[in-house]
């Protein structure tokens, strides 16, 4: 699966999850001329959010205070999809 495939797939159930709240779904799905139903008595908005936290190690040249960019990312192709986090000011030190 793509990156811009999978950022839609995300976006799709982000979407749907927020339309139909706590409640469960019953839903009939055809692909290609098969149908399959499918029933829940939840939804994904039921489900708290997990975050990952990376650490890395960097060798700095200068010691001082600088502003770290926050991250972004974005659709490919369409600018209309986008999540941006916000920069933080990191100071280096001797130890």
């Amino acid at each position: 699966m793509s990156t811009q495939s999978t950022a839609f797939t995300l976006l799709a159930m982000a979407n749907f999850a927020e339309m139909v709240g706590g409640k469960g779904i019953n839903a009939s799905i055809t692909v290609n001329g098969t149908s399959e139903s499918l029933s829940t008595s939840k939804t994904l908005a039921n489900r708290e959010l997990a975050t990952k936290t990376f650490r890395i190690l960097l060798h700095a040249s200068y010691l001082g205070r600088y502003y770290l960019p926050g991250i972004q990312v974005e659709a490919m192709y369409d600018n209309d999809y986008m999540v941006r986090t916000q920069g933080q000011w990191v100071e280096v030190v001797q130890e």
